[in-house]
């Protein structure tokens, strides 16, 4: 959308060599679809892997895989998933330091 409404407002009109820029918005273009595709590969991917993991029951890793792409997944909607991956970040900080700690006391 944005790169429609800069097409529109062309502010390289009127300019010296204005061609030029309109073959590099055009490129521009290209290289926003491009990787407009490759987002939705990618997370068409990561839907699928996380759908296989909870399909064979595997609810923890259908999770984790949840909580690494949150911010791909919810870019742009509403804050409600954001309480809950900060309870996920808190819960994994204390694992992490009772892990260090038990280390540190040579348990694991």
């Amino acid at each position: 959308m944005r790169l429609e409404r800069a097409a529109s407002e062309r502010a390289w009109d009127d300019l010296p060599h204005e061609h030029v820029g309109d073959l590099l918005f055009e490129e521009a273009r290209i290289l926003a679809r491009l990787l407009a595709r490759r987002a939705r590969s990618s997370t068409d991917d990561a839907l699928a892997a996380i759908s296989g993991h909870a399909a064979r029951g595997d609810h923890a890793m259908a999770g984790y895989l949840v909580y690494l792409n949150h911010h791909a997944f919810f870019v742009g909607r509403g804050g409600e998933q954001l309480p809950l991956v900060r309870d996920v970040d808190v819960a994994a900080d204390k694992i992490r330091a009772e892990l260090r700690a038990l280390q540190r006391q040579r348990v694991v």
